[in-house]
């Protein structure tokens, strides 16, 4: 009797070994993704700033080319009285204007850490007075006292420090690269973007003709 509740205890001793094996192999297996998701959303942001880059550098290469063509033209105001359209936009917004996000989206101790992180790398005693550190550690600071966190990914992933890998740092970095998708469609539906890439003479003709008209100018008849 007393043998077989011994044998009864070490299966039981087994089986919570085994049980704690699994759930160490699960949460191992669960960090490990979590590492993956947020390495692949920071490889994707850093992918779309660039792709985002190379569309302001065409736009202003284009937006040359477009004034050229346009300071070629004889043009008179709209004879029509009316109430003229707001212009069209030819030069690319610029980079600093973007979407406002909610303060506060990380719990401080992931911020904080990410706040040290930055500091200890932009800090003036550590960078020999660089000028774009010390704005950045200014830039920083201010963000961290101000509760805005999410400049404080933006910074991080300037700097090329790896955020912490919580959900919610996979969700600031998802909404930072919807944004910047979001930023390349807009540059690649400008009136500007579709002149420079249109090859049909009349269409962009047309688009120019459609910007005149929001500037209340049209091309002088010269018949």
């Amino acid at each position: 009797m007393c043998f077989a509740r011994t044998g009864h205890q070490f299966d039981s001793g087994i089986l919570h070994l085994n049980l704690l094996r699994v759930f160490g192999l699960i949460l191992m297996i669960m960090t490990i993704n979590s590492k993956r998701r947020n390495k692949s959303i920071t490889l994707k942001l850093q992918y779309l700033k660039l792709e985002l880059e190379e569309r302001e550098d065409e736009l202003r290469a284009l937006e040359k080319e477009f004034l050229r063509e346009l300071s070629s033209l004889q043009l008179e105001s709209l004879s029509l009285p009316h109430k003229s359209a707001p212009p069209a936009r030819v030069s690319p917004p610029h980079p600093d204007e973007v979407i406002d996000f909610s303060p506060r989206q990380e719990g401080p101790d992931d911020v904080k850490k990410l706040w040290r992180n930055i500091a200890l790398v932009t800090h003036p005693d550590k960078t020999g007075g660089d000028p774009i550190k010390d704005e950045l550690y200014k830039k920083a600071g201010d963000s961290w006292k101000g509760g805005s966190y999410i400049d404080l990914y933006k910074i991080a992933l300037e700097l090329g420090i790896e955020p912490p890998d919580t959900d919610t740092t996979y969700t600031i970095l998802e909404s930072l690269s919807l944004d910047l998708e979001k930023k390349i469609k807009e540059r690649e539906k400008s009136l500007l973007w579709e002149w420079g890439h249109s090859s049909d003479p009349a269409k962009r003709q047309g688009l120019m003709d459609a910007y005149l008209a929001s500037m209340g100018k049209k091309r002088k008849n010269l018949s």
